[in-house]
């Protein structure tokens, strides 16, 4: 006789039906065989702890009712045990769960540099001994040695550059070998051996020019024609060489072919180091200029102050660039002193001068 699905489906049901028709007396013997806590319902249920893999009668895991499970022979059946749960395959994309880590231990391994400011340099360089004696270099440049010679740097850097951000984009026309180099924030034009300017020395700005008088005449032999200021020189020395050029040009130019040049006013120049450097304009309009807190820059503890009234016209840049130096190294000293606020009266609204720096207004 051949096996119809139908018939299958019945012999199948009847091998079934012995394990399914367990009494209420069978159920309430198998509990108590199992030791297991009775609900008082008439279908108790049995805890199972997945990660022991055995009866706990804790309510930490699921419940499997007791209608679930064909037989119970005793506490150590088999029909009990649950087999080892086997792990979790790992997940593409999930990584796996890690301790916390802590980011500044983590950042250190990695070498990564801390945020010190705006003034930050790749350094600090250390001084080479015998440039430092054959070469002095403005405070506080320190001397390196530089190929096959020596040079002035600063220490935070190790170039002529100073670490600060520019307040503008705009350079000034430097004349060879000079170099363009930023200090305070600004372009100047520097050597590159000493990285400080050459145009004389000077205590400050008001005691350097830019002059149209580029070399001393000592006679019509040297004349030249007077073209734009572009030459940056101490005042004493632009007006010795504009009386000498007086002296000795005067009748040369009735008969020289001069061009005819309109110049446009150049930036008065600054002191640095002690000596007059070419810089570059300040301002082009009114709105460049606030009066500033700090008149200078702020480069380590030892520049620190009390902030005061705001008293010095400056480019809005530039001024903004002080501030963030003297809150990265003075804030805490000046939390420490303390520095209290002084009363102020109300400051004057800077003006852009006619040479394009930032001044009092005129009334």
């Amino acid at each position: 006789m051949s096996l119809t699905p139908a018939r299958a489906i019945l012999l199948l049901a009847a091998a079934l039906l012995p394990l399914l028709a367990c009494t209420k007396e069978q159920l309430a013997a198998a509990t108590a065989a199992a030791d297991l806590p009775s609900s008082g319902s008439d279908t108790p249920q049995v805890t199972i702890d997945a990660a022991a893999g055995d009866a706990t009668g804790a309510a930490d895991s699921g419940t499997v009712d007791v209608m679930d499970v064909p037989k119970v022979e005793d506490p150590g059946s088999p029909l009990l045990d649950v087999p080892n749960v086997p792990d979790v395959p790992d997940v593409p994309g999930v990584p796996d769960l890690q301790p916390p880590v802590d980011t500044a231990d983590a950042a250190s391994d990695a070498g990564s540099p801390p945020d010190l400011g705006v003034d930050v340099g790749p350094g600090p360089c250390p001084e080479d001994p015998v440039c430092a004696d054959a070469l002095k270099c403005a405070d506080p440049l320190i001397a390196l040695k530089g190929g096959v010679s020596c040079k002035c740097a600063w220490p935070n850097t190790c170039d002529c550059n100073d670490g600060t951000e520019p307040y503008t984009t705009v350079e000034p026309l430097c004349k060879e070998p000079e170099q363009v180099a930023l200090v305070d924030s600004t372009p100047i034009c520097v050597s590159p051996q000493t990285c400080g300017p050459s145009g004389g020395a000077c205590t400050n700005g008001a005691e350097c020019a830019m002059s149209v008088y580029h070399k001393p005449v000592a006679s019509e032999a040297d004349c030249y024609c007077l073209i734009c200021p572009s030459t940056v020189l101490t005042l004493a020395e632009h007006q010795s060489r504009s009386a000498a050029w007086t002296q000795h040009c005067t009748q040369w130019l009735a008969t020289a072919t001069c061009p005819a040049v309109k110049c446009k006013a150049p930036a008065p120049p600054r002191c640095v180091f002690g000596q007059c450097a070419t810089s570059v304009p300040e301002c082009e309009k009114n709105e460049d200029c606030v009066m500033a807190l700090h008149g200078a820059p702020v480069r380590s503890l030892a520049d620190c102050t009390c902030p005061m009234c705001p008293t010095t016209p400056m480019n809005t840049t530039l001024a903004t660039i002080h501030q963030t130096q003297w809150q990265k190294h003075c804030q805490d000293w000046s939390n420490a002193q303390p520095c209290l606020p002084p009363p102020c009266a109300f400051p004057p609204t800077p003006v852009c001068g006619d040479d394009r720096r930032c001044q009092f207004p005129n009334n």
